[in-house]
């Protein structure tokens, strides 16, 4: 997702959240509360990248989805690996 999200960062402009606003107030008029949280996270995080964006910290952040990423990869071989796996009855 993060990937996603920062090859479309100079789209969320004012217009694009006053239309999430749109859709988060529609949800919670028809009482749909878990999407509200939903929408309402997804604003909060779009408004943090946006922030990043217009800070020029955009490299920074390319760093930091790829260092996660690596690390994820890592995580999950490391979870494969039976050499890695934890034995409680040795």
């Amino acid at each position: 997702m993060g990937t996603l999200v920062l090859e479309h960062a100079d789209e969320y402009d004012d217009d694009f959240f006053d239309v999430l606003a749109a859709q988060i107030a529609r949800e919670n008029a028809d009482r749909d509360f878990r999407q509200v949280r939903v929408l309402e996270a997804l604003r909060q995080y779009l408004r943090y990248v946006r922030q990043r964006v217009g800070a020029g910290q955009t490299a920074d952040m390319w760093r930091e989805l790829a260092t996660g990423a690596a690390r994820d990869e890592e995580n999950l071989k490391r979870k494969q690996s039976p050499a890695g796996a934890w034995d409680g009855f040795r």
